[in-house]
């Protein structure tokens, strides 16, 4: 997952394959007879995503010196920097790999700077770079934004990489906002299948007429007001979907997404 801008020395680019790889003790092993101060900067970030004190301080000049400023920034709880210092690398360079990718992911999320992910994705997803981590990213970031057409076309395209049920909730409510409810009744019934412990085995159409059944409890669970579970919640908003009843599933769900955020 990298490409090379400009020519490295043997020492530095073994000690890139180790570090996209993940091999960080056989990176932290390495003796280089350059003492590159690129090599001590990737050093120092597999110190550092092993909750490890990097051995030296850097140079401001390496190469690398940006990872290694942005994976400090993350592991101080930084993230807002963390979040601005991997974009611009992401955005400018071409060495990535999945940690850089993950970490940078991680830290826009918890910043809350979507606009950085569109960004990012927009540069390396064409190339098929980091598609598991930043397809879901993306779609999120979109959500976020009340973009809901754009993002269920994220999720139709990579459909495959989308396996967080928290995420997944999200995409059913960005179906029930553009009104298709048979496809969000479709992503909601494996997944409530899910939630509640039980295999999804089962046609579609068996499995909705089984939980179709549950709209005759709509009154009890409503009665329930403040005190329903998660589980009952779920229940009642397939139970409104499954009799049509789709702005109040839609409210169900939403709150069901704030109450777990």
């Amino acid at each position: 997952m990298k490409t090379a801008t400009a020519p490295l020395t043997q020492d530095i680019l073994e000690a890139w394959d180790l570090f996209s790889q993940a091999s960080y003790e056989d990176l932290l092993a390495l003796k280089s007879s350059s003492q590159a101060a690129e090599i001590a900067d990737l050093q120092a970030v597999a110190a550092l995503l092993r909750d490890e004190k990097p051995a030296a301080p850097g140079e401001p000049d390496s190469l690398f010196a940006p990872l290694r400023a942005a994976f400090a920034a993350r592991q101080a709880g930084w993230n807002d920097q963390a979040a601005k210092l991997l974009a611009g690398w992401l955005l400018s360079r071409d060495y990535y790999c999945e940690s850089i990718i993950q970490t940078f992911v991680d830290a826009a999320r918890e910043s809350e700077h979507f606009e950085l992910v569109e960004k990012v994705a927009a540069r390396l997803l064409p190339r098929r770079a980091g598609v598991a981590l930043l397809s879901e990213a993306l779609f999120v970031s979109l959500y976020q934004a009340d973009r809901h057409k754009e993002a269920v076309m994220v999720f139709e395209k990579f459909r495959e990489h989308f396996n967080d049920s928290a995420t997944l909730q999200k995409v059913a409510i960005s179906f029930m906002r553009l009104n298709r409810f048979q496809q969000a009744e479709e992503l909601l019934i494996p997944l409530y299948v899910r939630i509640t412990g039980a295999e999804y085995q089962m046609r579609y159409e068996e499995v909705r007429q089984q939980y179709a059944g549950s709209i005759q409890k709509i009154p009890a669970l409503e009665a329930k007001a403040g005190n329903r579970s998660m589980d009952d919640n779920m229940e009642l908003g397939m139970a409104y979907l499954f009799e049509g009843r789709y702005a109040q599933a839609l409210g169900i769900f939403q709150s069901l997404m704030a109450r777990a955020a």
